[in-house]
């Protein structure tokens, strides 16, 4: 399966302090039967791209856990946790990721120092489908960027996950470019702890403009709690036509 987008370039990246209790996902099934397999436990799209040994640079290197398996928790279409606003209703449907530090990086001479802190990040999951093993993304950097994703691939166990996005994009004529985003977690029903996510260069079609190719960066949620929120409505960036590339510069 390929998906096909047009990318901006992020600026800066490749791209609420509350406590909470974190209670285990639906245990619910469903029964209807898989169309895909899962070799080595990982879903069989990501290896059109992805190989071993560049798993092996994301998992050991970049430090980013890889939940492997064919038994994904259910992320609900709508969360049932709504509050009346004076605007209306407001839906929480997204995890707010914050803060955000780099965890890991292989890009050569990073001008971004491990620590850094990044903007908020949030994430909403949706249209999740257990035929194919596929959800819809959406990602949105505070003031950065915006990234829309139809049909990534999910896949884990146990309640953990891994989704995986191959980003094909076409910036300057590179039609060519590859790339990968990764974001894994524990889903509970009020919030995804330990999130983990990262962005790999795959192959940046020689435009030094990019990060080097076999080489990332990984972030996570400092305080391991990426609890339920709205998603913002003043990004101006909700149209699925703003696709930015989440694969930093060098610089």
């Amino acid at each position: 399966m390929k998906k096909y987008f047009t990318f901006l370039l992020l600026p800066a990246l490749i791209i609420s302090t509350v406590s909470c209790d974190i209670f285990s996902s639906s245990d619910d099934e469903d029964e209807a039967e898989s169309n895909v397999d899962f070799p080595e436990g990982i879903h069989e799209g990501a290896w059109e791209h992805i190989n071993s040994e560049m798993l092996e640079i994301i998992e050991e290197d970049l430090e980013m856990p890889i939940h492997r398996g064919d038994d994904p928790p259910q992320f609900p279409h709508v969360i049932e946790k709504r509050t009346e606003t004076q605007s209306g209703e407001m839906v929480f449907d997204t995890y707010h990721v914050s803060p955000v530090v780099l965890l890991a990086s292989t890009v050569p001479d990073d001008p971004h120092q491990i620590g850094t802190t990044y903007p908020d990040t949030y994430l909403r999951i949706y249209n999740q489908d257990p035929m194919n093993h596929t959800v819809s993304l959406d990602v949105y950097e505070k003031g950065t960027g915006f990234f829309h994703d139809p049909a990534a691939y999910i896949m884990g166990s146990d309640g953990y996950f891994t989704i995986m996005s191959t980003l094909l994009g076409n910036y300057f004529g590179h039609d060519e470019i590859v790339g990968s985003a990764f974001y894994s977690g524990y889903l509970g029903q009020e919030a995804i702890a330990d999130l983990h996510y990262n962005y790999f260069m795959i192959d940046n079609a020689g435009d030094e403009g990019y990060i080097p190719n076999n080489s990332g960066r990984s972030m996570f949620d400092e305080w391991g709690v990426s609890e339920l929120t709205t998603w913002p409505e003043n990004t101006n960036l909700k149209s699925p036509k703003n696709n930015y590339l989440l694969l930093a510069p060098v610089n």
